[in-house]
């Protein structure tokens, strides 16, 4: 994608820096949150527009995507599948939008030393959640803490295999030079 500047590529995050800086290498790369209110929406595009990208910040939900089938090149994602009560739809989602040869990189909180994944929370009939032990929650920049319903282990590769894509990797990037001093995991599906 590097040297693809027109690449479709889908950020699951728009109000961000690192929105604005793949978007100055991928001028048609387009960005969402998991924002329902149009109030908050407007002020995180007043965000965008402060910045001087005059946006308005979009809404979509990865378990159904407002885009065509195999209408992206790449979507990524950074830390926000483990917050998805149901990951198994959002992955297939993740794969229906990709086109063939697309890819998906994303970031989870990954356990290398689970070969299955656990479901740590589920949302009930009534909407509530329930958590399976300790509530878990992660900061989120845009609203405080938002609950954690996914533990990934490796079976994760073979879910987003399961889901429509050919293959996937998780890869380990360590580079304390580069700003990543402790090492993170890094998830690649190949469409």
């Amino acid at each position: 994608m590097g040297g693809q500047p027109q690449a479709r590529i889908h950020l699951t995050e728009h109000a961000s820096r690192l929105y604005l800086a793949l978007r100055a290498i991928f001028p048609r790369m387009s960005g969402s949150e998991f924002v329902v209110s149009v109030a908050k929406r407007l002020r995180l595009s007043l965000w965008l527009l402060r910045q001087g990208v005059p946006e308005l910040v979009r809404h979509e939900d990865v378990t159904a995507l407002g885009f065509g089938t195999g209408t992206l090149d790449a979507l990524v994602s950074l830390d926000v599948l483990e917050h998805v009560p149901d990951a198994s739809r959002a992955f297939v989602e993740l794969a229906r939008v990709i086109s063939p040869g697309g890819v998906f990189v994303g970031t989870v909180p990954f356990y290398e030393d689970a070969e299955e994944s656990r479901r740590v929370a589920e949302l009930s009939s009534d909407g509530r959640i329930v958590f399976f032990g300790e509530p878990e929650y992660h900061g989120d920049p845009l609203g405080g803490g938002v609950p954690c319903f996914h533990h990934f282990g490796w079976s994760l590769l073979r879910d987003l295999r399961n889901a429509g894509f050919r293959d996937a990797a998780a890869h380990r990037v360590q580079d304390a030079d580069g700003g990543v001093p402790h090492g993170i995991w890094v998830i690649v599906a190949e469409r």
